[in-house]
């Protein structure tokens, strides 16, 4: 194939692909604009690129698509972390009988085709009886998202629920893992890394570091204070899903510090 019928073919293939939400740039420009992607424009690094402007190491269709759902979850993670909080409400609050899903996790709430977030995986979901409020059974779920009183005891409760949504949004707000390995061996969950930076203020040590400190200082702390509530150590001082999902909602609203109280492990 000659390079002429190569270019064609190139021309026919991008009129073939649906138009992207997002404006499209020449490469002279982002080089001018990024003073040719020097390293003090950096943002961050990811799967397929690096640098302010994420440059995309083989213009793939695979790298394409990939990158067009990463710019499109990093805009609709509100909706996501919102929506993920009504679908567990419902289990909790609507569903008869109420439903402990036990395995709350990022991987365990998928999308549609309009973003919406959709609990899923209920292979250990617990039915709660009527008039139940706790039961003890055995521990199902995934380390790093157990609550400490169903970890170490079986007792599974709504605010088993809660516990590992505090988890996931700790998680989605850091890009940390849930559980770490440290270079003495020792396992640090999330929880016990993230609570003494906002027991002393310090919010942007929470934060991705990828944001290179481009976020609302206000609503990282009061999204990291509302995860630590649903982490606290007392199963009784955790909100309900119907709360968190008022206060999601409630995005103008600052939620009143309270920093968790991790069980001992």
């Amino acid at each position: 194939m000659s390079s002429s019928d190569r270019e064609e073919e190139d021309d026919e293939r991008s009129h073939d692909r649906p138009p992207h939400p997002w404006r499209m740039y020449l490469v002279k420009d982002l080089i001018r604009a990024t003073r040719n992607f020097h390293e003090e424009n950096k943002l961050g690094e990811g799967g397929f690129g690096t640098i302010a402007v994420k440059r995309l190491k083989a213009l793939s269709e695979k790298a394409e698509m990939e990158f067009a759902m990463e710019v499109e979850i990093l805009g609709r993670a509100d909706q996501v972390v919102a929506g993920a909080a009504e679908g567990i409400a419902y289990l909790h609050h609507e569903a008869s009988p109420h439903i402990v899903h036990r395995d709350i996790k990022a991987s365990n709430v998928l999308l549609d085709s309009e973003w919406n977030a959709k609990v899923a995986d209920f292979g250990f979901a617990k039915l709660m009886p009527e008039g139940v409020s706790q039961l003890t059974t055995r521990v199902k779920g995934t380390l790093g998202y157990l609550a400490p009183e169903y970890a170490m005891w079986g007792k599974v409760s709504d605010h088993c629920d809660v516990y590992s949504f505090g988890v996931l949004l700790l998680e989605i707000v850091s890009a940390r893992r849930p559980i770490e390995k440290l270079p003495t061996g020792v396992r640090r969950d999330i929880v016990q890394w993230a609570a003494p930076y906002a027991a002393r203020g310090a919010w942007e040590r929470i934060a991705d570091p990828r944001l290179s400190g481009r976020f609302d200082r206000e609503e990282l702390r009061n999204v990291v204070t509302l995860a630590l509530r649903c982490v606290e150590g007392r199963p009784e001082k955790r909100p309900t899903m119907k709360e968190v999902v008022d206060i999601l909602n409630r995005r103008a609203e600052t939620v009143s510090p309270a920093p968790a109280t991790p069980a001992r492990r």
